[in-house]
């Protein structure tokens, strides 16, 4: 990684904590963080994250939401895929692991622990 490059912090650990205050902080703050948590899924496209929160909390779930969210992702997941065949076929191993990299914090960005 190049000095000029920004970290970035995968995942979002801010919306763990929105997680947590939607379901377990003061009741005056539940309806604000959930919002807040919902916001930060739909702003990163976090259909995984998304169906987990739903199904574990028993929220509903808008459907053309995660439509959308689950269609960007598997767009995103395509280009990635590109780039790692390309750098497999192409270019060097620190290419290939660069690539792989990229495509395990784009999982751990959406909340997709099983592919990490």
């Amino acid at each position: 990684m190049s000095s000029e490059e920004e970290l970035i912090h995968v995942p979002d650990m801010s919306l763990s904590r929105q997680y947590f205050l939607a379901t377990s902080g003061p009741e005056e703050q539940r309806t604000t963080a959930q919002n807040a948590l919902f916001k930060g899924i739909d702003e990163n496209n976090m259909a995984p994250f998304y169906k987990f929160v739903c199904t574990e909390q028993g929220w509903s779930r808008d459907d053309a939401l995660l439509a959308r969210m689950e269609q960007s992702n598997q767009e995103e997941l395509e280009k990635l895929d590109a780039r790692l065949k390309d750098a497999e076929e192409n270019l060097g191993e620190s290419e290939v692991s660069d690539a792989l990299r990229v495509r395990a914090e784009h999982f751990a960005r959406i909340g997709d622990k099983s592919r990490i």
